[in-house]
């Protein structure tokens, strides 16, 4: 894996990044605004049974006073000081709920979220934290690496939900029936998908599933640009869908080595035209690129928005060819 920040789903283990995440945890939100996000309610507290934290992107002072368990797999106990942790607001006495509140209030002003996730289930907590730890390490079948699945940050949570099939999603809501997560403006909240859960069962990805989650910081910081450059696009699932798509073949089909290239492809093929990257103009660019003479992305410095609305209409012609 490359190195760790904010916006990966998983990173390989064991690993020294672990250790220095902290600095890229405590950064502003990304662009995740969703249409159906709803505004944090105080009741909440009160509907919900749990909620998760993520200690790296608080002050001390602003949880250890809470009633909290570490979600630490057994293996990673060293490492407990950066694993995310998970609040029983049911055990939260009148003052400490006052507390909490209080805190999240002054979070939200910042324009931050205290908390990072808020969940329902009939669960004791024993069973819930044993499955919320176990869902944190993931090992690939392919090859038997194991990895940090960072479920606990709402960047990974919300692209997990279209990621996975119903039998994949109850495995990682477990005991959970609602799970809910903020987003720049709101909260989203979804409910597991199937009813048929069995305890202990472990969420297994495909091949095509792990290469998503590797390209999803890449997702994330395609998302905060096109916030930018099309404000009118609408950032739903599809939307994170297609870039991962056009991430996919920048650099299978396009043979692009460097990611940053990758960035660009995708931000541009979603712009303008999901070919964009085969019209006659841009093959020569692409072709040193390929070859590592020069950057994609610096190659088409030159190219500006009306130029590639314009090779965007070529594409839809009919005749059109290399």
């Amino acid at each position: 894996m490359s190195r760790f920040n904010r916006d990966q789903a998983i990173m390989s283990l064991p690993s020294p990044d672990l250790m220095n995440s902290a600095a890229s945890e405590i950064d502003g939100e990304s662009g995740d605004a969703l249409a159906s996000a709803t505004t944090f309610s105080h009741r909440w507290l009160s509907d919900y049974d749990y909620a998760l934290l993520n200690p790296l992107r608080l002050e001390q002072e602003e949880w250890q006073d809470l009633p909290l368990s570490s979600l630490t797999p057994q293996w990673l106990k060293e490492q407990s000081a950066y694993m995310p942790m998970l609040l029983s607001v049911k055990d939260l006495t009148a003052l400490q709920r006052s507390t909490l509140l209080s805190r999240i209030e002054t979070r939200e002003q910042r324009g931050e979220a205290f908390l990072t996730g808020l969940l329902s289930s009939h669960a004791e907590r024993p069973g819930l934290v044993a499955h919320l730890c176990r869902l944190l390490v993931m090992t690939r079948q392919d090859n038997g690496q194991r990895y940090l699945l960072r479920y606990y940050d709402p960047r990974v949570m919300r692209h997990l939900q279209w990621l996975l099939n119903d039998q994949q999603h109850a495995a990682l809501y477990g005991p959970a029936d609602i799970w809910a997560w903020p987003v720049s403006n709101g909260w989203v909240r979804n409910t597991r998908r199937s009813t048929e859960y069995s305890v202990g069962t472990r969420l297994i990805l495909e091949p095509r599933q792990w290469e998503t989650l590797e390209r999803m910081a890449l997702i994330n910081r395609a998302l905060s640009e096109l916030e930018i450059l099309a404000p009118d696009l609408p950032h739903d699932d599809m939307l994170s869908q297609r870039l991962d798509a056009a991430l996919a073949q920048a650099k299978t089909e396009l043979a692009l080595p460097d990611s940053e290239d990758w960035l660009f492809c995708a931000i541009q093929a979603v712009r303008f035209h999901p070919q964009i990257h085969h019209h006659p103009q841009l093959l020569e660019r692409l072709a040193h690129a390929a070859t590592r003479r020069s950057s994609y992305a610096a190659a088409c410095a030159d190219v500006d928005d009306a130029a590639w609305l314009s090779m965007a209409a070529q594409m839809n012609a009919p005749l059109l060819t290399a």
